[in-house]
């Protein structure tokens, strides 16, 4: 058994009438008026049980079966003081797309808006206290993890749009509250702040990633902490964090001076670590010129006469070795080629030509195709297009017939 203790007495309409929301003090999160009958409906549809004791009166919920055109229907009924049947307005269907941490949340999350406790067992009853008593299995396993929909923990930095917590997740906050689901895993826990996003909020408590994604663009590159701006924006480019999706490119950015700092390092030694909305905004903010934004280099005379024979190569394939110019610039330790499709050239890391004049034939036609097709690494589409090559070239070179 759950119980959530509040003091002052809820008003019967409160569990008894939709759209009727009365809550004291002007924080609460909800506010549809709704929530409550629906945490109700789908707990007796999990066939839990819920009573509410409202002072002295106690109101043990029930279901009375009922047929409408000949399809049957549980509605919500209470038993006043062991006596009186109360029926109300809404059946056990409401809610029903309801998940139970979800149930456990709309319970908890009124119990905090009113200033309440919880906790497991029966609660305490009183003249002027209203206690509501849950049983039901499921339930009670979500509120046993009670930290996966609820922020307890303090946050390690605060913004004035949202407030961040240690620890990687892919599920977001809302002033405590978990309200939704990010795309990819952020290397930090994220509780959002803003009042006014609470308009936002579905009656369910769930709220769209555009808003948080939005805030976060924009919220993101003002952080001061550079020790954070270090773990949000790491020195590599197989960042497959939720920070990397975000459209940093905002009219309305203010970056910090730790931001510029971290953003010009990361380009300096890595430009792949650089998402490519940053590199809008690093032009737009004049960190630097459209020369530097692939922080090209030279190449020397041995690295010429390679690319050379690449150039022949490719048009010995068939292919413009004309049609997208080839740069060398800093990849990383990993990336030897890029298809730079923001500026239709092929780059080629330095360390690529140490493993000779093969290796940069074979490099350079892989991103000519990456910007000719627009094939991805390792997609289907490219294997079949490779393997196809190879059956031609057999053809016409070596069979000198159709296969």
């Amino acid at each position: 058994m759950i119980h959530f203790d509040n003091n002052g007495l809820i008003p019967v309409e409160g569990f008894t009438v939709m759209g009727v929301n009365a809550k004291e003090g002007g924080n609460s999160i909800g506010f549809f008026g709704t929530g409550l009958k629906i945490a109700i409906a789908s707990i007796l549809r999990l066939r839990g049980a819920v009573t509410i004791h409202v002072g002295g009166d106690v109101y043990k919920f029930l279901i009375k079966m009922t047929e409408i055109r000949g399809k049957p229907f549980e509605i919500v009924c209470a038993e006043l003081n062991g006596d009186k049947l109360l029926e109300f307005g809404y059946t056990t269907e409401l809610g029903k797309n309801w998940e139970p941490w979800m149930v456990m949340r709309e319970f908890e999350s009124n119990c905090r808006d009113e200033g309440g406790t919880s906790g497991k067992g029966m609660g305490k009853r009183g003249e002027n206290k209203t206690s509501i008593w849950i049983t039901c299995p499921v339930v009670e396993a979500a509120y046993d993890n009670l930290s996966d929909y609820f922020l307890c923990a303090e946050p390690i930095y605060k913004h004035k749009e949202f407030e961040i917590y240690r620890g990687a997740s892919n599920h977001f906050f809302y002033r405590g509250i978990r309200v939704g689901l990010f795309g990819k895993t952020m290397p930090f826990t994220f509780n959002f702040t803003n009042a006014r996003l609470q308009c936002r909020l579905t009656e369910d408590r769930q709220m769209a990633s555009v808003w948080t994604h939005n805030t976060l663009a924009c919220g993101l590159p003002e952080i001061t902490d550079a020790k954070i701006i270090h773990e949000l924006f790491p020195n590599h480019h197989m960042n497959e964090s939720m920070v990397y999706d975000l459209d940093f490119d905002q009219d309305y950015n203010f970056p910090s001076d730790a931001f510029w700092e971290r953003i010009l390092e990361n380009h300096r030694v890595n430009m792949l670590s650089v998402p490519t909305s940053i590199f809008e905004l690093m032009l737009k903010h004049g960190k630097i010129s459209h020369d530097q934004a692939r922080n090209i280099l030279p190449f020397d005379t041995i690295e010429e006469k390679m690319l050379v024979k690449a150039r022949q190569f490719l048009s010995d394939m068939g292919y413009d070795p004309a049609k997208y110019p080839i740069k060398k610039a800093h990849l990383g330790t990993e990336i030897h080629g890029l298809a730079d499709g923001i500026y239709k050239t092929i780059l080629i890391s330095p360390n690529a030509f140490s493993y000779g004049t093969k290796y940069i034939c074979s490099t350079v036609f892989e991103e000519y195709l990456h910007l000719y097709y627009g094939f991805a690494d390792c997609s289907r589409a490219m294997q079949n297009y490779l393997f196809e090559r190879l059956a031609t070239t057999m053809e016409k070179h070596y069979y000198k017939s159709p296969l």
